[in-house]
């Protein structure tokens, strides 16, 4: 069997780790999987550049679709718009001239399409392509008129009027999802969600509603993340055997206020009378001081962490992970931390309640309840134990096992194949 993954990226972001992860999982079980992106950072050979498939027209093209991005991505931060909405795959200028001859002249069984935006693919391209579609859906925007986060808004389900999150193209997101649903009513399409609040969206969306949806959870390689003792990993990292460390971790961890970063400050607040003796550790790149606030001696910055062993030593430093989002799907930080024995506490939102059960592997706060929140920080540090670590490492070997994740896919692609 031969599988394409197809992907903007294959390290940056959550996406890409996740669509690496899932590429990995069919190789160990002796898929044909190759894995296309746009921006390439890994020396992986099964992962091939966009750049090394296209003519140099195209290569110009590509790099004209690059600064329109950019300057997208400018004019959104600077006009303080809400993160994470952008709208996708409607003013690519590149896919459409080398991806589906590419694919068709490859003979793949199954072209499998992960976060495929930032000017990638151009969706008026993929009709073209002669094989079936499979599309993990690691966030929202494939079923809106532009954004990769709905929060409160239902306007997916009917026509995506009167956006309130995307400012800039307010008027416009009728016509993106009117647009959208022209294209991808010709794909032969199957969906997939990983986690049951997306499927749910899903299943009400205007777009996606008459397709197939399937939910196959996100894989963890278990053979990386794992428990390691706790001395050695803060070593490792020059952390202090005697502090109790709380890790919190995103890209750009702290200036993305769907991370939630404020809340987390919000509940120390509440706990400094309670816990002696800890501090914050904060990956990912990004801010790195926090203006205001008189916590900034907790903190304790680790920055973008460059490869497995880094996260593994962090996820075993901290006494418990805090996950503040304001929304979520399926976030990596979770999984990571579960596989290396590590409670983790977030609010009762999105795809977290599929990942945290309460009171057993962690705790699920009322939504942006800085005081629960501080509730369960609390409930974590003082109750955690041996047990409570087995339980969130036997979560991922149970759900998230990249080799139960790969039969899975394995056999939806089999089922696609045999209609």
């Amino acid at each position: 069997m031969k599988v394409l993954i197809v992907n903007t990226s294959d390290n940056k972001g959550g996406a890409a780790i996740a669509a690496k992860r899932i590429h990995s999982s069919l190789i160990i079980l002796g898929v044909e999987s190759k894995m296309l992106v746009l921006q390439k950072s890994t020396n992986i050979s099964s992962i091939i550049q966009y750049d090394s498939i296209i003519t140099k027209k195209s290569i110009w093209l590509r790099y004209i679709s690059d600064f329109i991005w950019k300057l997208i991505r400018y004019l959104k931060k600077r006009m303080h718009l809400i993160t994470n909405v952008l709208p996708g795959n409607i003013i690519s200028t590149n896919g459409r001239y080398a991806i589906s001859s590419y694919v068709n002249a490859k003979c793949f069984d199954v072209v499998h399409l992960q976060w495929i935006n930032g000017g990638f693919i151009d969706i008026k391209d993929v009709k073209n392509f002669k094989k079936p579609i499979v599309w993990t859906l690691h966030d929202a925007n494939a079923f809106t008129g532009g954004c990769h986060i709905f929060y409160d808004c239902n306007n997916y389900i009917t026509d995506c009027s009167n956006c309130k999150y995307i400012l800039n193209f307010k008027d416009k997101t009728k016509l993106f999802l009117l647009m959208k649903e022209e294209e991808i009513k010709h794909w032969n399409l199957h969906v997939v969600c990983t986690s049951r609040w997306m499927y749910e969206a899903v299943k009400k969306s205007r777009l996606l509603r008459d397709k197939p949806i399937y939910l196959i959870p996100n894989p963890i390689n278990l053979k990386i993340f794992k428990p390691i003792d706790q001395n050695s990993a803060k070593l490792l990292l020059n952390l202090d055997k005697d502090t109790t460390y709380i890790l919190f971790g995103a890209n750009n961890a702290i200036d993305d206020k769907n991370k939630g970063f404020y809340l987390l400050l919000e509940a120390l607040e509440l706990l400094e009378q309670h816990l002696k003796n800890y501090k914050v550790l904060v990956f990912g790149f990004g801010t790195k001081t926090i203006k205001g606030a008189n916590l900034n001696d907790k903190i304790h910055y680790l920055g973008e962490l460059e490869g497995d062993i880094s996260l593994v030593c962090a996820y075993n430093s901290a006494t418990v992970t805090i996950v503040p989002s304001i929304s979520e799907n399926s976030p990596n930080i979770v999984l990571e931390s579960f596989a290396c024995g590590t409670p983790v506490v977030g609010f009762r939102i999105g795809g977290l309640p599929d990942m945290i059960d309460h009171l057993e592997n962690g705790f699920l706060a009322e939504p942006y309840c800085s005081s629960d929140l501080a509730k369960g920080i609390l409930w974590i540090v003082e109750n955690s134990d041996d047990k409570m670590s087995s339980k969130a490492r036997d979560k991922s070997i149970k759900t998230n096992d990249e080799k139960l994740i790969g039969e899975q896919y394995i056999d939806l692609y089999n089922r696609i194949l045999s209609q």
